[in-house]
């Protein structure tokens, strides 16, 4: 485990201070992207300290369960007798004679050692069995490495989509370039032709339009493809690396899309211990925990505690003749038994079960509605898939369209405008197979976020 964490960080560092740096240029991979960001996430970062408290919170809770060991010095300046026998301060000044215990504003030291065992208490018994409180601390433990395998998950949908958008992006720019050559060369041979009346002003304007709405749109895409590109750099380098404004150079190479399985079958794969359900099963867990501690609570508890003390007359060390040192041993067993509390304890119960029995139909709930949205997106995946067949047989239309006019530019039958038109169609029916696969790849990567991993497509 620790190996693999170092090669992650070594590959991050390498594609830090590679991409990065002024006049290095590299192109980085997506499945790189992914390890860096990991790598480099705060988020990731705070979740491997919080289940390392968990773990210490663990072996904290299991250390309530059993004996514990404590010592205690005391300083005091006595005047008297000794209230009981039992107190281990039975020291006398040495003026007073042997056989006298009164004391006259005597200096005394009271040391002591002892240890208590709860040997029977909010369900431990002497820590043998498998407490209450240490299972819900081993809960709370696997609850955060749950979540930090969900945060994994999101890290890798948010890569996954920056990457795919400013590839897809910077293909479409490239589209747009040859479209608006086209456009303009199209926009020369109409004002030629309302030059010599061919043509009505007003279709200059319409096209001069279409035109316009072509670059604002190109203008768009790019600005897109540059901010994204930034947020891209962000998650892979981590802020504190550089600026927020940086901009990555990615090989643009897009994951491929493959053919869904079956719903039945991605579901079967992907429910059965899935990181969203494991999560509330570990909030069902501490709840059952705590209906055990309020169903303990109604019986006896039991401890059992002994000590040892020593006194000594601290005037001994300024010169006193006489220096005795009184002993205390004592040994008990605490049984406390619970007889009324007016409903306390029996509504403790009963909320604990509710609160019990909630969570379990919380858990039913939740299971509905991660498959529900699986459904949801495996549908809508579905949907585009067709669609995109439909644009790809619009676009073998138009080649073939497109060759057809060549072949009659080149015969002298259509005119150069109405070939350029030809491209120019056959290059946006391009572009619009180009935008439809970036939402069905964007889809791709929701539902492999869905699935939380369970189910991949991309690395």
């Amino acid at each position: 485990m620790n190996n693999t964490h170092g090669s992650i960080t070594l590959l991050a560092i390498s594609l830090v201070t590679g991409c990065f740096l002024p006049g290095i240029a590299c192109s980085t991979t997506l499945k790189e992207c992914v390890i860096s960001a990991i790598a480099n996430s705060p988020g990731l970062s705070a979740e491997h300290h919080l289940i390392a408290a968990d773990d210490a919170d663990v072996s904290k809770k299991r250390a309530t369960t059993l004996p514990y060991l404590s010592s205690q010095i005391q300083g005091y300046e006595v005047n008297g007798m000794p209230v009981t026998p039992w107190v281990p301060s039975g020291v006398f000044q040495p003026e007073n004679g042997v056989g006298r215990r009164g004391a006259h504003w005597a200096p005394i030291g009271i040391e002591s050692i002892g240890v208590t065992y709860p040997i029977i208490y909010e369900g431990s018994v002497f820590g043998l069995n498998d407490p209450p409180a240490v299972a819900a601390a081993r809960a709370q433990m696997t609850q955060e490495e749950l979540v930090e395998v969900l945060r994994e998950q999101k890290i890798v949908f948010d890569v996954v989509s920056d990457f795919i958008r400013v590839a897809s992006y910077r293909q479409q720019i490239a589209i747009y370039n040859r479209i608006l050559a086209l456009s303009r060369k199209e926009l020369g041979i109409i004002e030629e032709q309302v030059h010599l009346g061919h043509k009505l002003p007003q279709e200059e304007q319409i096209f001069r339009s279409e035109l316009s709405a072509l670059e604002y749109a190109r203008s768009a895409i790019q600005e897109n493809t540059n901010n994204f590109a930034s947020d891209l750099a962000n998650m892979v380098g981590g802020l504190n690396n550089g600026s927020e404004d940086r901009a990555i150079q990615i090989d643009d190479e897009l994951p491929q899309l493959t053919p869904l399985p079956p719903l039945s079958q991605l579901l079967d794969q992907v429910m059965p211990g899935h990181p969203v359900l494991l999560v509330e099963n570990t909030k069902t867990e501490i709840v059952q925990q705590q209906l055990r501690v309020d169903e303990a609570n109604r019986w006896p508890t039991a401890s059992f505690s002994t000590s040892f003390g020593a006194a000594q007359d601290l005037a001994y060390f300024s010169g006193s003749a006489t220096h005795l040192r009184p002993t205390a041993f004592e040994a008990y067993l605490t049984l406390t038994i619970p007889l009324y509390d007016f409903g306390g304890r029996q509504a403790a119960v009963r909320e604990s079960r509710e609160n019990l029995a909630a969570q379990k139909k919380n858990l039913e709930q939740l299971d509905l509605e991660v498959r529900s949205s699986i459904t949801q997106e495996y549908g809508e995946i579905l949907q585009d898939t067709a669609l995109m067949l439909k644009l790809q047989s619009g676009l073998e239309k138009d080649n073939a369209n497109l060759d057809l006019v060549r072949a009659q530019l080149d015969e002298g039958k259509v005119d150069r405008l109405t070939a350029l038109t030809a491209e120019s169609v056959t290059l946006q029916e391009g572009l619009a197979i180009q935008a439809q696969a970036l939402a069905e790849r964007l889809k791709y990567a929701e539902l492999q976020n869905l699935s939380a991993g369970r189910w991949r497509w991309a690395p």
